[in-house]
């Protein structure tokens, strides 16, 4: 195996590190970063390299959103063009990064300019970026999230692994990163291990981990503290995600701390490939919207299956466990009114109709709670199927305020800390106590349904 060792760099050589992985195509090759701070440009890494960072050494990527190219990738859910990932790799395999050092992606200029753009104030530097994605992205149609892919202005992750296999990530801490934090797509074998995600709490569409139409990953020992989501799994949205098919399948999270953040485990809302096969284990959730969260909506399509919750402790969680299959973000005002119908569809497009069945839930335990303390929302011509509930106790905050638990499409809140279902068959609940309670602890999110 070749080896560079590099010392801390100047700003001004931002190649250094791609000239010497360049160097390494095609060969075995280890790359150490010695304390201090390393600068680089976006970087592209080829297959069997390990990029160490020792403890101390600190790796900052430029803010110049110029040096990043514009790649075909997924974006929330839809194939099309946007800046590539700072650490990218495309049909690669073999690749690890390792180390105790920090990859640091210097998201605040990228933050500021995707704001200042929101409120009508469009710098130079995001006209420029706007002007080569939007010609790229024309043809392209379908929804968009959070992010804003309707802009033009799609930021890059900081880590994105593409079409890739026999993936490595572990000890290293990932910071500050433009968008998403770390990007798994369309890729399998892949090991996250005692990795710390952190972006600040107001930072824009900071998820920390998407694991997306990826299969046979394992998350263990991980630490998320972020500004949105923690740790999603995706599959796609709509139409396109229905036309490339890929699922994200067993994948397993275990002994993995979340704090702060939109939810803490989080699957959908991008549903459309089949998500299956997840465990999520052991973990620690606290200050979190929401603890374990599946959201989708019709139109969406896809099959959440085989999921098995399982040693959950959870603090200030607001709602310990969502399943939302009318979840409203991104839905247009033109189809709201199907969206929100609790009426069966006079033709069902099986193709665009998700599921939700198989559900395990093990000895969770949630406090200071703020909402419902499960809610369950299925679909009437597809109600959520076989949710098995085992050991679960609840206990709300003193003084609570009355918070939303789902952002589904009725807006619902609840005065009390139950088990609210809706359009729910075949499901089992044992061994509950809320708030003390273990009678009348289950409650219609609809009175007029009987379910």
């Amino acid at each position: 195996m070749k080896e560079f060792v590099v010392n801390p760099t100047e700003t001004g050589d931002l190649s250094k590190l791609q000239r010497l992985m360049d160097s390494l195509k095609g060969q075995d090759g280890r790359i150490i970063l010695k304390p201090g701070q390393h600068y680089s440009g976006p970087l592209k890494i080829p297959s069997h390299i390990n990029l160490h960072l020792d403890e101390g050494a600190e790796l900052l990527f430029s803010d110049d959103f110029s040096l990043c190219p514009a790649v075909l990738t997924r974006w929330e859910g839809t194939e099309c063009y946007a800046l590539r990932a700072l650490i990218f790799a495309e049909d690669s395999s073999g690749i690890t990064i390792s180390g105790r050092g920090t990859i640091n992606g210097q998201g605040a200029r990228w933050w500021s300019s995707y704001r200042n753009m929101r409120k009508g104030l469009v710098s130079r530097e995001v006209k420029e970026v706007q002007e080569r994605l939007i010609p790229l992205n024309r043809e392209i149609g379908g929804g968009s999230g959070g992010g804003g892919r309707e802009t033009g202005f799609l930021r890059p992750s900081l880590i994105q692994f593409k079409n890739c296999s026999g993936i490595r990530i572990e000890g290293v801490t990932l910071k500050n990163s433009p968008f998403w934090n770390t990007h798994i797509l369309y890729s399998r074998d892949v090991a996250l291990e005692n990795l710390s995600f952190i972006n600040p709490y107001d930072a824009p569409n900071s998820d920390g981990l998407d694991i997306d139409s990826s299969e046979n990953v394992t998350v263990d020992g991980c630490r998320f503290d972020v500004g949105d989501d923690c740790l999603c799994l995706k599959s796609g949205m709509d139409a396109d995600g229905i036309r490339v098919g890929k699922p994200t399948a067993h994948v397993n999270v275990k002994n993995c701390s979340m704090e702060h953040g939109h939810g803490a485990v989080v699957i959908g809302s991008e549903t459309s490939g089949g998500i299956s096969h997840i465990t999520v284990e052991n973990c620690r959730m606290r200050g979190t919207d929401r603890g374990i969260r599946v959201k989708t909506r019709r139109g969406r399509g896809g099959t959440v299956e085989n999921i098995r919750l399982k040693n959950l402790e959870m603090d200030g969680v607001s709602a310990p466990i969502v399943m939302n299959m009318y979840y409203r973000c991104g839905a247009g005002e033109d189809e709201a009114e199907r969206l929100a119908s609790l009426e069966i569809p006079e033709i069902i497009e099986r193709t665009s109709t998700p599921v939700i069945r198989d559900i395990v839930i093990e000895n969770i335990h949630a406090k200071n709670i703020r909402s419902a303390a499960a809610f369950f929302l299925g679909l009437p011509e597809s109600p959520i199927e076989r949710i098995s509930i085992t050991g679960f106790t609840a206990e709300s905050e003193e003084d609570r305020p009355i918070e939303e638990p789902a952002m589904d499409l009725f807006h619902t809140k609840t005065a009390s800390p139950a088990i609210m279902r809706a359009f729910v068959r075949n499901s089992h609940f044992i061994d509950i106590k809320i708030d003390g309670q273990t009678e009348n602890i289950l409650k219609p999110i609809f009175q007029e349904i009987d379910e």
